[in-house]
C-alpha cells in the first residue's frame, strides 16, 4: 500500500503545506484482508512522521494505491543443477 498526503501547518505567518509519502510493509493474506493491520500501519507511519508535535495536520490523501498480486512460490521444476566443473572441485556442500 502506498499513500501520498498533504499536511498543513497554520502559523502566525500563514499556512504551510508539505507533501508526505507513506508505504506499508509487504503483507501476506490468505483468503482475507486484514484492513485493521493496513490502517494501523498507515496510522503508525503518520504518527512517526509527525512525532515532534510540529503542528502539522493531515489535510488530505492525494493518492492511494493498493497492489495485490498472486504469490507463485518456486516449484521443484526450477532446480538448476550445479555445473560439473564446480562440483569436481569438491568445495561445496550439497
Amino acid at each position: 500500500m502506498r499513500a501520498d498526503a498533504i499536511f498543513t501547518q497554520y502559523t502566525v505567518q500563514g499556512e504551510q503545506r508539505v507533501p508526505a509519502y507513506f508505504c506499508s510493509h509487504v503483507q501476506d493474506f490468505n483468503n482475507s484482508v486484514d484492513r485493521n493491520a493496513l490502517v494501523a500501519d498507515l496510522a503508525a507511519q503518520v504518527e512517526h512522521w509527525n512525532n515532534r508535535e510540529s503542528g502539522f495536520v493531515m489535510e488530505r490523501i492525494t493518492n492511494f494505491v493498493l497492489v495485490i498480486t498472486k504469490c507463485r512460490p518456486l516449484c521443484d521444476s526450477t532446480y538448476v543443477p550445479t555445473p560439473q566443473w564446480l562440483a569436481n572441485k569438491q568445495c561445496m556442500i550439497t
